[in-house]
Formats: structure tokens, C-alpha cells, sequence
């Protein structure tokens, strides 16, 4: 989008809700296109200047206001605020009808000689080019509207539109005043209800890369991240996960439809715009039930060192936000300031949070490179203590030994740097638990807790050490817990899956299943969880099908032999057997996944022979799994199931 000179004179304002921002940024590239400069919030705010004084000088000094109308503006009080202000000030007013939003009595009145555009019946390319000719020559347009309004509008036709008696005005003005009073009654409920907590949870979603080149999508991902960082240690503060506020990238979606997906009152959004060695930033808080604005700012910076920009920024926004959420955010120091290091991070984490074996070694890749850059940089070693232990989930052939071994030194690296980092301990913890060392791994992931209650690793690691120890209803509340704080993380919904499975509670984990596949049809192993569900509930063929869903192969021939054995089909089973047990990455990583196939097929002595397999490569399933599933049943009365219980030194 070309913006017109500082300081030029605006042809256009654009008024529009939050949740139609990529529309109107369309309607104003579209429109400085075709030489009609235009103001738009929040691009043409100054920085450190006030939102709402920005907004009344860019309305009286543009020709005309160009309302993109839709539900999601009649509900907006901003735009109900920027209509009024341009017809107290005789402003020329063209509606762009977006859909069949009925209008209220204040938008009837106020757009009663408005000229309208109606998107569903122009066209797209239709209704620019019209609402363009009408800001061009506005005195052979403005008598006649544009085009008829949809229903719920004001009747409008080719003839002039219709004066209002002085009556009606008296009357819609004191609808207007009416609603008005109301919307200040419920606005001091609201304030009040803030102030008991209900709305301080937050989500930041990711910033846009505004670049003309858009190559600075890393910059505006780590600037989203480092705030919401910041904000997640607020403990009065509810603050979603990255895991499930990123999933929003690239989409354009209604702010109420997104405050209801992610539970929460308030959103941060914001872009990023480099241009040379100059950086525009600008973040928006907004409140998820109707859209509106609370708080904007707009940020320009040199940009000779990314990470410290950033950091400086990110500061600035979240003592912004202090004043409306409360708390402060303990400050920290930049932990580089080395920008390729910093890319490499940034890139590493987006691999990391892939869900195959292949995202994960290019994280590793991606994190060593940045180390090599920084040897003292503490979350990149985190990181890559992070990738290490995701190793021992998604395969690997080295052994569970020399897997700990990197995993703990880049653990320890990453805290000697930096003490207060909380990843590293919630690794160590998962570590230790997995050596079968349940009591230090608590009191690691208590370190973790301490630091941030809140943190969506802890949470989830908390939750599988209860499923470990068979304390499902615990597991099933730290779960739920972790889906509040991460409601479309995959993780969050495999704890709880698992927890609900153990305890029987068949037709819910079945349920939350679906849900995290409904998420992420191609995520490895989650066909082949809801399959074992099935299986427990009596329904082989449902079973099978799945198997034919899992997009891994390993876990589709693990649910596939389990399904077959169980439809009579055991002679089908015998070659997909063979494929498994001549795998070296089965072998490797999959010995538990083996003893749930042959203990479900009653074969005891191949089940205890591939668990003792699992325990001595330190399989997570084995810990993690052993005491409650519902897979080992057959083995439970066998002394040497009970004695391989007992090396695990589980709570009782």
C-alpha cells in the first residue's frame, strides 16, 4: 500500500471495524492506486500520539468518510463515534455495504444522506471503482446514491434521498442519547467487572509483516512472542499460549470469533513495516466481544540492531498495557545481540513447533547454527535441549543415554547464562522422569512452576507425570488447565485425552480425540491414539479406519495389526508385524508401542520382552504409561509386570 506524503491532505478517511481490517486495507491500497490518498487508522497515527485525537484530525481534514459497513461496525463504538464526528462536520459519507447487517437507530440517522455501495450486488471490482468516481468528482455523485442499501437500510433510489422532519431527528436523537446512557451504564459494569478479574486474560496474536519485500516475518513473529513472554508472568494475568494464538496467522478473522475460540476479553494485534534502515511498528490492544480499540500506539525506530528494537518495543507496549491489565513484567536483559544468531533462533523455533521427526532436525540444525554465532546465548541453548528431548517423542536412533547426555548440558548451559529461564528446568524435569527418577524430576518442574505457574510446558509436563503415576483425576485437572491456557495446542488435548481413556471415560476421550484431529488432520500418532480409544470401547472397525487416517506409518501399522487382531484377521497381521520388528527406527523408538500390540494380542512373552526393551532405552511411554494402560491389562496379574512397576519408584 503506497502511503500518501506526511502531512498531505486526505481524500478519504477509512472507518472500519477491527475484525474487516483486511478489507479496508484493500479498499485503501485499491484507492491510493488510483491517486486518491487516504487516512487509516492505525498507519497514519504519529507516534505518541493519542489514538483518539489522531482520529478526530484525520476526519476533519479528509473530504469525505468512507464507512465499511457490516455487522461487525454496527456493533463497534469507534465506528459508531468516527460516523458521527463526519456528519457533524457535513462530511461527505459513502457506505460500502458488506453484508446484511441490520442498521441501529443511531447508524439509520446518521447515514440518512450517505451514499451507499453494495458489495454482494456491485461486485468487488465494482464497488471500488464506484466508491473511487464518487471520492473524484463528489459534486456529480453525491444528489444520487451509488446503489440501493440491502435490507435493514435506509430506502434509498435513483431519486434524491429523503429529508428527515424535525421530528424524526428529535426522535432518533433521542435513541441515540438513550443508547448512549446505556453504553456508559454497562461501560462502568464492565469497568467494574475488569477490576474483579474477569477480563484480564490476553491473547497476542502474531504481527504482520507490512515490509514491501516481506522478508521481516521473523522480526514480527519474535516481537509477538517476547510480549506475550513478558505478559505470561503476570500471575493475575490469563495469557493463551503461542501454540494456540499463532494458529491465527495469516487469517482474517472477526475479534468476537477468536476472543470466544481462545477464551479470553482482550487481543493484541499489531505490523511491521521496514523500509531502509527505518522500522514502523504499531500494536493495537482490542476488546474481543465488539472490536473496539482500547489502546493503540504506533513505533518508529532505526533498525541497526533488530533484537534491541524489538526488546525496546516490546517494553514500551507491555507498560502500555500495564495501565489497562495491570502488573509489570519483571524487566530482562537481551539475550544477543547478534541478528543472524537471532534469525536462526526465530527460524528453529517455527520448525520446532512442527509435528514430525523431519521439523524437529531442522530446528537442531537451525539452533546449533545460531550457537555457533553466540555461544552465550541462553534460550538457544534451551531450545536445543527443548529439541533433544522432542527427539526421544518423534524417534531417533541414538540411544536414551547419549540423548540425556546432550539434553542436559544444553539445559545447563542455557541456566548458567540465565537462571530465570524456565524451559530449561521444565526439560531437566522431563528428563529426570524419564530416568525413571520420579521425585527429582517434581522438584525440578516445581522450580519451573515457581518461576511461571502459568507456563504451558510445565502444565503439560505436570500433567503426564499424574497419568504416570495414575492419579488420573489430578492428570484430567492439570489437562484442562493446560487446554485453558493452550485451547488448540495438540498437546493439550492428547493429555487430557489419555487421561480420560485411563479412566474409562470413553466416549469423552473419544470426543477430545476428534477435537485435536478436527485441529490437525495430519498430526503424527492422534489417528492412532483415537484408535486405541476405539479399540477399548469394543469397535475394531471403527479402529481400522483410522489406521487408514494416520499419516505416519509406524503408528498406522501399530493401530492396523491392534484392529485386524481384533476382527479375527490375525493372519493379515503376521507381514505388517514383520515390517515392524525389521525397522531400525522401531526398534530404536517404538518398543512400547510393540508391547501394546502384543499384549493386546494376548501374547505375553513378546509383550514383556519388547517392554524390557522400552524400559532399558528409556521409551517416555514406558513411564509415562505403564501403571494404567488399559492396552497392559492382560500382563497386570503377572509378577513380572509388578516388579518392572516397583524399578519405577511411581507414588503409590
Amino acid at each position: 500500500m503506497t502511503e500518501p506524503p506526511s502531512g498531505a491532505a486526505r481524500a478519504a478517511f477509512i472507518s472500519y471495524a477491527a475484525a474487516d481490517k483486511a478489507t479496508a486495507d484493500t479498499l485503501t491500497h485499491s484507492l491510493e492506486d488510483r491517486g486518491i490518498p487516504c487516512w487509516i487508522a492505525p498507519r497514519d497515527v504519529p507516534a505518541g500520539a493519542l489514538y483518539a485525537d489522531a482520529i478526530v484530525r484525520g476526519i476533519n481534514e479528509a473530504s469525505a468518510l468512507v464507512l465499511l459497513l457490516s455487522r461487525n461496525a454496527t456493533a463497534s463504538s469507534h465506528v459508531g463515534k468516527e460516523l458521527e464526528r463526519a456528519s457533524s462536520k457535513n462530511k461527505h459519507i459513502i457506505a460500502v455495504r458488506l453484508d446484511d447487517a441490520p442498521l441501529t437507530p443511531a447508524f439509520e440517522y446518521f447515514l440518512s444522506e450517505s451514499q451507499w455501495v453494495d458489495v454482494s450486488a456491485e461486485g468487488r471490482d465494482g464497488a471500488l471503482a464506484r466508491v473511487a468516481q464518487a471520492l473524484k468528482d463528489p459534486a456529480a455523485s453525491r444528489p444520487v446514491p451509488i446503489a440501493p442499501a440491502a435490507s435493514g437500510a435506509p430506502t434509498v433510489s435513483a431519486a434524491p434521498p429523503r429529508r428527515w422532519s424535525w421530528a424524526a431527528m428529535l426522535g432518533a436523537l433521542v435513541v441515540v442519547l438513550v443508547l448512549a446512557s446505556v453504553g456508559m451504564y454497562l461501560l462502568r459494569g464492565a469497568r467494574g467487572r475488569s477490576a474483579a478479574g474477569a477480563d484480564k486474560s490476553i491473547a497476542v496474536l502474531p504481527f504482520a509483516d507490512m515490509s514491501q519485500t516481506h522478508d521481516q516475518e521473523f522480526f514480527a513473529d519474535g516481537m509477538a512472542e517476547q510480549i506475550l513472554d513478558l505478559l505470561a508472568k503476570i500471575p493475575s494475568l490469563k495469557v493463551i499460549a503461542r501454540t494456540s494464538s499463532f494458529q491465527f496467522k495469516g487469517r482474517s478473522e472477526d475479534a468476537r470469533v477468536v476472543g470466544e475460540k481462545l477464551g479470553v476479553a482482550t487481543l493484541l494485534e499489531g505490523s511491521v513495516r521496514k523500509s531502509g534502515d527505518r522500522l514502523r511498528v504499531t500494536a493495537q490492544l482490542i476488546r474481543a466481544a465488539d472490536g473496539s480499540h482500547l489502546w493503540s500506539e504506533v513505533y518508529d525506530r532505526e533498525v541497526s540492531d533488530v533484537f534491541r528494537t524489538q526488546d525496546e518495543i516490546a517494553d514500551a507496549v507491555v507498560g502500555a498495557l500495564k495501565v489497562s491489565l495491570l502488573g509489570a513484567p519483571e524487566q530482562r536483559a537481551a539475550p544477543t545481540v547478534n541478528t543472524q544468531a537471532y534469525t536462526l533462533y526465530l527460524q528453529a523455533l517455527a520448525s520446532s513447533r512442527g509435528y514430525s521427526a523431519a521439523d524437529q532436525d531442522a530446528a537442531r540444525a537451525q539452533v546449533q547454527q545460531a550457537l555457533a554465532l553466540d555461544p552465550n546465548f541462553a534460550p538457544a541453548w534451551a531450545l536445543l535441549a527443548d529439541d533433544y528431548a522432542s527427539a526421544m517423542v518423534f524417534g531417533t536412533t541414538d540411544s536414551f543415554e547419549k540423548v540425556k547426555e546432550r539434553m542436559t548440558e544444553a539445559a545447563r548451559r542455557a541456566l548458567a547464562i540465565d537462571p530465570k529461564l524456565v524451559e530449561p528446568y521444565v526439560t531437566l524435569a522431563n528428563t529426570f522422569f524419564v530416568d525413571y527418577d520420579y521425585v527429582t524430576g517434581q522438584r525440578e518442574l516445581a522450580k519451573a512452576l515457581e518461576l511461571e505457574p502459568q507456563n504451558r510446558d510445565a502444565l503439560s509436563l505436570s500433567a503426564y507425570l499424574a497419568i504416570a503415576a495414575c492419579h488420573l483425576g489430578e492428570a484430567e485437572h492439570a489437562a484442562r488447565k493446560l487446554v485453558e491456557r493452550d485451547p488448540l495446542s495438540l498437546d493439550a488435548y492428547r493429555a487430557l485425552g489419555t487421561a480420560l481413556w485411563f479412566e474409562g471415560r470413553l466416549g469423552e476421550s473419544e470426543a477430545t480425540y476428534r477435537r485435536v484431529i478436527a485441529l490437525a488432520p495430519r498430526a503424527e500418532s492422534m489417528h492412532y491414539r483415537l484408535a486405541l480409544v476405539l479399540l477399548s470401547a469394543g469397535r475394531p472397525q471403527d479402529a481400522l479406519r483410522e489406521a487408514d487416517a494416520e499419516p505416519a506409518w509406524g503408528w498406522q501399522l501399530y493401530t492396523e495389526v491392534m484392529a485386524l487382531d481384533a476382527l479375527g484377521r490375525r493372519a493379515e497381521t503376521d507381514p505388517l508385524l514383520a515390517r515392524l520388528t525389521a525397522d531400525p527406527l522401531i526398534n530404536a523408538s517404538g518398543s512400547y508401542q510393540m508391547a501394546q500390540v502384543y499384549a493386546h494380542r494376548g501374547d505375553r512373552e513378546h509383550a514383556f520382552e519388547w517392554l524390557e526393551q522400552a524400559r532399558d532405552r528409556r521409551d517416555p511411554g514406558f513411564v509415562s504409561y505403564i501403571k494404567c494402560d488399559p492396552m497392559l491389562a492382560p500382563l497386570r496379574n503377572d509378577p513380572r509386570y509388578r516388579a518392572m512397576l516397583a524399578q519405577l519408584n511411581l507414588p503409590p
